[in-house]
């Protein structure tokens, strides 16, 4: 699971000095470290909402998903409008609903129900957070749902966008999601990675240029959506039978004291229907003496009398017994419903404590001290007023053991002593007093405990150098702040936040300008594929995917490849369309239903130019071609590791980069291997297998067969020969571009 602090890689990483240079008010010291992955969430939230605020639309560049970088504008794209006119009137809500589930309903059910794979599939979604994004979704899209609320609520699936590239990088790191069972190294490290970049990030600049503050926050005429939407889990309703399940459902406040609610509403319901039936049956013996006539011989007034006063007999004994205990009960059930309509107010309260705390434990004492009002005011009622007038304690006591189970009694009883300590135990299996520790000095921890558990091991300098970009070797210079466009996980969260609120039409004049005209999708491409946002590779691991990651030319020329993500690459499965498509911008007309690899298509496709100017990777996808960033994925899984460059073959002094661009152009070539049928080479396979084929050709160029070489094979050899003019050209253009002039022939 993840942390509210760990919520996402993104506690954290933030614009470049430069960046942050512009605005009038750059901090003078970097920003105290939280758990609380807020801050992030709300940089990168933030320079979206600038945009939407300043320009009213959204810009779209395209990006090397190989390499990392960022390159030209493609174009402005309106903004869908119910969005745009909530957001603009109400940026404050969407930025609350930024915070998300790592604040509301309360930490614990946010970490524990709304986070993983919890909640139950309902009509429309998957299992898990789609679930409740599709329930919040369908709420927004009602006429009657107040602006403040969508606002709220785009906000809330920007905080999901953010998590699922976040915990992509943080899990490759961690070992997998967060989780303190069956011991809490995992948890720890999330914990520490996150504080760590968290003391690498920029203050965050509100789009009026000044510092964003608390004040900046609202929830204010939210209360009420907040207490239906996540809290009020009524007998039937999708709360109670769908959204607030799964194993952790018993430390949930929500799910705790509504399923209370309901087993007291149950015995006041009987009480009542028990007096009503007395009073019915009494009734009726009384209607029936009035009824009776003095020359009705068969008619007995009096014996009618008797049965409803033995009825009221009985009625009176029955309220003696039970009148009290149902009394304390509705003032309880009351309670309860005064609580749980108090707590989105109080979880706001405490998330601004904990993520706009100006000292380094993250904010814990004042948000303790209002915790400990919830308590006082309103948790110690809900689990059962102390006193009550006709009730001795025993029978006070006896009265809580039948409504309260004895499995969540515990937990009850943690939450009225420590509620804070409580909340986040139960969301992060970590003590107060060591979170507070690994928040104050996270730099102090990294090396040893990045060194445990499962996971990629790492270090300070790797961290520095290798993924956020610094110079910084250590943490010999606190100013040395992250750019968020140099960390694709968190330019992919801006990205997609984009386009979440980007409406059907420019969604598919982006798809248009892609070079896929008419493919764009009519709905929220937030929705049908996050079954966890602790989770990993959620826009591609499951049947359902992300609306993009089925057209991976889409995908790869707006989003970035970054650390964490799995598999041969996470469009390497998608369905192909049945006629030839190309990832270059409206050449498929020209280019044919069945295009061939050859010199003069590549010409025509514009590709040999764009691929001799632009480290890009420009695959041709043809029917069902397997797409080439299978074996792209070798090079990104081990792109700046010093250690393993030799696995790439690189030239002596050749760049990361340039050894990239080299074997993205190999890529191609294996593109035409895969074509072919024949079984898919890694780099280094085709690589060699290439030079070799080449190699002799040449030694045969005078005439007659060549002789196959075993490294090359006939069948490869073959292909080498139907399309040699491509492979020359592409390793002149490769050779070219590489340190020392790139790989020689063998």
């Amino acid at each position: 699971m993840t942390p509210v602090l760990a919520a996402t890689v993104l506690t954290l990483l933030a614009a470049s000095p430069a960046r942050v240079s512009e605005h009038p008010n750059p901090p003078s010291r970097p920003p105290a470290a939280t758990v609380w992955a807020g801050k992030t969430h709300m940089f990168l939230a933030e320079e979206v909402l600038r945009e939407v605020m300043l320009h009213g639309k959204i810009s779209i560049h395209r990006s090397n998903y190989i390499l990392g970088t960022v390159g030209e504008k493609i174009g402005d794209y309106e903004i869908d409008p119910q969005l745009k006119n909530a957001i603009w009137s109400n940026p404050a809500h969407f930025r609350a609903g930024v915070l998300g589930p790592d604040v509301y309903p309360d930490i614990a059910t946010g970490q524990q129900i709304i986070h993983p794979e919890e909640s139950h599939a309902q009509t429309g979604s998957v299992a898990g957070h789609d679930s409740w994004l599709r329930h919040l979704w369908n709420l927004s899209r009602n006429p009657a749902t107040p602006a403040q609320a969508k606002s709220f609520v785009a906000g809330m699936m920007t905080h999901a966008a953010g998590d699922m590239f976040g915990h992509t990088f943080v899990n490759h790191y961690t070992g997998g999601p967060f989780s303190y069972e069956p011991d809490r190294q995992n948890a720890v490290k999330h914990v520490i990675l996150d504080a760590y970049v968290g003391k690498r990030t920029p203050r965050v600049i509100a789009y009026t240029g000044l510092p964003l503050t608390r004040n900046d926050v609202s929830i204010t005429g939210l209360e009420d959506f907040i207490y239906k939407t996540f809290i009020n889990a009524t007998p039937g309703s999708v709360l109670d039978q769908t959204l607030l399940r799964g194993k952790h459902a018993s430390k949930s406040i929500p799910r705790i004291y509504s399923d209370l609610r309901r087993d007291l509403q149950r015995d006041i319901t009987a009480y009542h229907a028990q007096v009503a039936d007395y009073n019915a049956r009494a009734k009726q013996h009384t209607d029936a003496a009035s009824a009776c006539k003095l020359t009705d011989t068969s008619c007995s007034a009096t014996w009618q009398l008797a049965q409803a006063a033995a009825i009221e007999v009985e009625k009176t004994a029955f309220l003696a017994a039970n009148s009290a205990s149902v009394s304390y009960k509705e003032s309880w059930r009351n309670n309860i419903d005064t609580g749980l309509k108090a707590l989105p107010g109080y979880s706001h309260r405490i998330g601004l404590e904990l993520v706009y705390s100006p000292d380094e434990t993250g904010g814990v004492s004042k948000a303790r001290t209002i915790a400990d009002e919830y308590r006082n005011l309103h948790l110690i009622p809900m689990s059962g007023p102390p006193t009550a007038v006709g009730l001795v304690l025993q029978t006070i006591t006896d009265v809580k053991k039948a409504i309260i189970p004895a499995a969540v009694q515990q937990v009850v009883d943690d939450l009225q002593r420590a509620p804070l300590d409580a909340i986040l135990f139960v969301a992060y299996g970590i003590t107060t007093q060591d979170l507070e520790q690994y928040l104050a000095a996270p730099q102090t921890h990294f090396n040893t405990e990045m060194a445990k558990g499962q996971g990629q091991r790492t270090s300070l300098v790797e961290m520095n150098i290798n993924e956020l970009k610094l110079t910084d070797s250590g943490y010999g210079n606190p100013m040395d702040l992250v750019d968020y466009r140099k960390v694709p996980a968190l330019y992919n969260s801006v990205v997609l936040t984009k386009l979440l609120l980007l409406s059907p039409a420019a969604l598919s004049q982006l798809f248009n300008d892609l070079g896929f005209p008419g493919q764009g999708p009519d709905f929220q491409i937030m929705l049908g594929f996050i079954r966890s946002i602790d989770g990993d590779n959620e826009w591609h691991r499951h049947g359902e995917k992300m609306a993009l990651a089925y057209e991976c030319p889409v995908y790869e020329q707006i989003f970035m490849r970054q650390t964490g993500e799995k598999g041969s690459t996470s469009c390497a499965d998608r369905p192909r369309p049945a006629t030839g498509t190309t990832a270059v911008a409206g050449t498929i007309e020209t280019l044919g239903s069945q295009p061939t690899l050859s010199s003069s298509n590549l010409a025509t496709a514009g590709l040999a130019g764009r691929f001799a100017a632009t480290p890009a990777p420009y695959a041709l996808q043809v029917g069902t071609v397997q797409n080439w960033a299978g074996a792209v994925a070798e090079v990104v899984e081990i792109r700046g590791k010093p250690q393993l460059r030799q696995k790439l073959e690189s030239e002596p002094g050749e760049t990361v980069e340039q050894t990239a661009f080299r074997l993205e152009g190999i890529a191609e070539i294996a593109a035409a291997i895969n074509r072919s049928g024949l079984a898919p080479l890694t780099f280094v396979q085709t690589h060699r297998m290439l030079r070799a084929a080449l190699a002799a050709l040449d030694t045969n160029a005078g005439g007659g067969a060549p002789t196959v070489p075993d490294a090359v094979g006939a069948a490869n050899l073959h292909l080498v020969q139907q399309n040699e003019t491509l492979v020359r050209n592409t390793f002149t253009a490769l050779d070219a571009k590489g340190a020392g002039g790139g790989r020689k022939k063998p």
